[in-house]
């Protein structure tokens, strides 16, 4: 069985270059693959993939001036949302290495959410 990760994260194809010049990646694409085989696409510019860097280091947001870079992330996220899953993979940050999966099941006529390890 092929396992393919959920967000694979990729530079897209560089232009070509004038000979002699080299080029540099200025976005990333995170991709999205829906159960259903088709996929949902965010482009990370720079600016939002450094961001989304220094938050994890802890930085604070000021609320001026990124809400446009923040748009195209908030569209991804909304369309996330809307996704049919029945199972989700999460982590607890006490326990940053275990990752477990967590869904709903029906027993009895209730809905149960059910935590295992991955």
């Amino acid at each position: 069985m092929v396992v393919r990760p959920l967000f694979p994260l990729f530079p897209p194809a560089l232009p070509q270059a004038a000979p002699g010049l080299e080029s540099l990646h200025t976005h990333l694409h995170l991709v999205y693959h829906y159960a259903d085989g088709s996929e949902e696409t965010l482009i990370l510019g720079l600016e939002l993939f450094h961001l989304l860097l220094e938050l994890k280091d802890g930085m604070q947001l000021s609320g001026v001036g990124e809400e446009g870079i923040f748009a195209n992330l908030e569209i991804f996220t909304q369309r996330l949302a809307g996704e049919d899953a029945r199972e989700l993979r999460a982590w607890h940050p006490s326990d940053d290495q275990q990752i477990c999966r967590v869904r709903v099941i029906a027993r009895e006529g209730r809905q149960i959410l059910v935590r295992e390890p991955c």
